[in-house]
């Protein structure tokens, strides 16, 4: 929890009996979805194991993100407080086929937090939807458009 606010810093640590309970644990829980967001499970590392690696922990399986379909994930910004991921894909829907639609919202209370990502099905049809919608004025608000950075 953050000390200042009593908010969930959005982490946790479990100590479990043994190895194969840990993996099993793992193995069941890494890549879940709970609200809204994707579970990242993985063996905690000390300090030391940790100054000369990235963030990532041991044994964690993170999604290899396929470069292909980066350059197919769509960033919305500024959108209107009453939109909701169907108006997302509604939105980018004529510029053709949406695999992926979601609106990033506040944990606590569900709310829009003003953007969102689309993922559409090809490289060309994101870059139309960038060059159709960047600075459209949807719903009073005035869009901010482009191609999801892949970090």
């Amino acid at each position: 929890m953050d000390r200042n606010t009593g908010r969930s810093r959005g982490f946790a640590f479990v100590t479990l009996a043994s190895a194969e309970d840990m993996e099993r644990a793992m193995a069941a829980t890494n890549g879940v979805d709970v609200d809204g967001r994707e579970l990242r499970v993985s063996q905690a590392q000390t300090a030391g194991e940790r100054r000369d690696r990235p963030m990532r922990m041991d044994g964690e399986r993170r999604p290899q993100r396929n470069r292909d379909a980066d350059n197919r994930r769509v960033y919305f910004g500024n959108l209107s407080w009453g939109m909701d991921h169907l108006d997302l894909q509604d939105l980018c829907g004529e510029f053709g086929s949406v695999e992926d639609s979601r609106l990033i919202t506040d944990r606590e209370t569900g709310r829009s937090r003003g953007f969102g990502f689309v993922t559409m099905s090809s490289e060309a049809e994101a870059d139309e939807v960038v060059a159709q919608l960047n600075g459209q004025d949807v719903d009073g608000r005035v869009l901010r458009v482009n191609i999801a950075n892949s970090d």
